[in-house]
């Protein structure tokens, strides 16, 4: 420090002047020696500014790259367990799932990448659309058929189809694409198991666009039940169509078609133009027969034996239906304590006879009991009446 009145040099501590005796201020203080001080201490905090960036920056540097590391590993995670969709391959002649079908369920069973247990049902569409599983091994089947819009069911495959699912996609013990194979049902086969079952699934789908499982099952009983009355009514048509070739019956001259109500009781014999019609109960009771011969009937019998009318073929020729009236043979021999063994008919045998005549109009009894009051009766007469509407009508020349 120096004295501003005798320019003497004092210490820089000094505050009056050894000289002169001058109070000292401390502006009086040399510059130089000030300025270099300040400089250093500038120095020293730059460089701790220095230090302490390059801390923080080394500290961020370290953590973004803890992050980024952190990053990579969740985006490997996550590319891991990225949910694959499956694309499954289906032949089911019939079912479209755009057209309100229900969708097919299939049940998947075994465990992911992580070891987790999977046991589950998962719908696919008639694309092979809606299946997705993480990376793993598993098992497919098919838990039920769908239903199809028109009440449609379909066969359910009975084998497990075993898959390994990568990024990649999913794929078959022999590398091959999933794939299952449905055939329908016939519609009078279905079983309501069968219906139960594939509408229980359909009711189990939770997509918004799932048709309405009841309405479904709906279907596909009224199906069902359509087709058994449909097959019914054919099997009716045939049996009918088989009666009735039954009941025709061809001559040599002429061709007649028996009573219905005679369907499986009767046996027919033909010879030429001669036809015989018997009982098959009891073959020794005749019912009636058929002739040919010129000209018409001149004596038309008796109470026991009669005709039961004429037919012209042409010529001259004529079919004549004649008939025991069984009912009174029966009766009047019962009526005369017959005790001819030829007049003998048990009860069974009179009842049949006398049945098929009158085509159910009367009954022995009833007859019996004219015959024994009066030794004849109107009831002895039904045999004509039947046997005249129903055969002797039909008849007609070949």
């Amino acid at each position: 420090m120096i004295c501003p009145n005798c320019h003497t040099p004092m210490a820089d501590d000094a505050r009056f002047c050894t000289q002169c005796g001058t109070k000292l201020e401390q502006s009086d203080v040399d510059a130089a020696p000030h300025g270099k001080k300040t400089a250093r201490i500038v120095v020293i905090a730059l460089a701790v500014c220095a230090v302490v960036i390059a801390v923080v920056v080394g500290c961020w540097s370290r953590q973004e790259q803890q992050r980024q590391e952190e990053l990579a590993q969740q985006a490997a995670y996550q590319e891991e367990h990225r949910v694959i969709e499956i694309a499954v391959l289906l032949d089911v002649p019939g079912w479209d799932t755009a057209a309100g079908a229900s969708r097919l369920p299939i049940h998947v069973t075994g465990t992911d990448l992580d070891g987790n247990e999977v046991d589950e049902v998962q719908y696919v569409d008639a694309r092979g659309a809606g299946l997705a599983l993480l990376q793993g091994s598993y098992e497919l089947t098919v838990a039920a058929s769908p239903i199809g819009a028109d009440g449609t069911i379909w066969t359910v495959p009975d084998a497990a189809l075993a898959i390994e699912v990568t990024l990649d996609g999913a794929t078959t013990s022999d590398g091959s694409q999933p794939a299952f194979q449905l055939a329908p049902i016939e519609a009078q086969e279905v079983t309501d198991e069968e219906i139960d079952a594939a509408a229980s699934c359909a009711a189990e789908d939770a997509a918004p666009d799932a048709p309405d499982a009841n309405a479904l099952r709906g279907a596909a009983v009224t199906r069902r039940d359509e087709a058994i009355a449909a097959g019914q009514a054919r099997q009716q048509e045939q049996l009918e169509q088989q009666q009735r070739a039954a009941r025709h019956v061809v001559a040599a001259s002429y061709e007649l078609d028996l009573p219905a109500y005679w369907d499986g009781r009767v046996d027919v014999e033909v010879s030429g133009d001669n036809v015989t019609i018997y009982s098959r109960a009891y073959p020794r009771l005749e019912v009636c027969r058929i002739f040919v011969q010129n000209g018409p009937t001149d004596a038309m019998g008796d109470i026991g034996n009669a005709s039961m009318g004429d037919v012209s073929l042409g010529g001259g020729r004529y079919a004549c239906v004649w008939a025991t009236r069984c009912g009174w043979i029966i009766a009047d021999a019962y009526r005369r304590n017959s005790t001819d063994p030829a007049d003998y008919y048990s009860q069974a045998e009179a009842d049949e006879i006398v049945d098929l005549q009158t085509g159910g109009a009367t009954s022995y009894d009833a007859i019996r009991q004219e015959v024994v009051e009066s030794g004849t009766g109107s009831a002895v007469f039904l045999v004509d009446d039947f046997i005249r509407g129903n055969v002797t009508s039909t008849i007609r020349a070949r």
